[in-house]
């Protein structure tokens, strides 16, 4: 309950421009975060406080280090060869999937992939801006994700 509260403070601090104390705030509640999903809600208000600071290079950092807490360890500026294992697993996911299967896709109900893919759809502006291949990570592993674990309403994003 002390978790949620103070994250809903946060959240308050930041919606009402106070965003120092919001970010001071949101940090040590990254630390305190007892799983993924948890962890996930704070990242997503960290990215979009950065974000509106305009510090996108900032906010990569911070959506890279969910990422890797999440297993996925990706470098700020992936490789061409990076992006092409991401693609291939992609197409190897799509050879097992027709098209027309595609639409009646699963429900995602996995909470840690379900958040994932949240904090994806934040970490897509500050890689659009930042880095074509790292841009690339993050819509090609959404698909991946929806591929493998289902559709969430953030599979529409990609």
């Amino acid at each position: 309950l002390a978790f949620a509260l103070a994250q809903h403070r946060a959240e308050c601090e930041f919606r009402s421009g106070d965003l120092a104390r919001a970010e001071a705030r949101l940090a040590g509640l990254a630390g305190q975060a007892a799983n993924l999903p948890e962890l996930a809600a704070i990242t997503q208000l960290q990215l979009e406080l950065l974000l509106t600071d305009g510090r996108r290079e900032e906010a990569v950092g911070v959506g890279l280090a969910y990422l890797d807490r999440a297993g996925i360890s990706w470098s700020r500026q992936p490789s061409a060869a990076d992006v092409a294992c991401e693609w291939a697993r992609m197409w190897r996911a799509l050879a097992d999937h027709p098209i027309e299967r595609l639409r009646d896709q699963r429900p995602m109900t996995d909470p840690e992939v379900s958040a994932t893919m949240r904090v994806l759809v934040e970490l897509m502006q500050p890689a659009w801006y930042t880095d074509d291949n790292l841009r690339t990570m993050v819509v090609v592993r959404m698909v991946n994700l929806s591929l493998s674990h289902g559709n969430s309403d953030d599979s529409s994003m990609v």
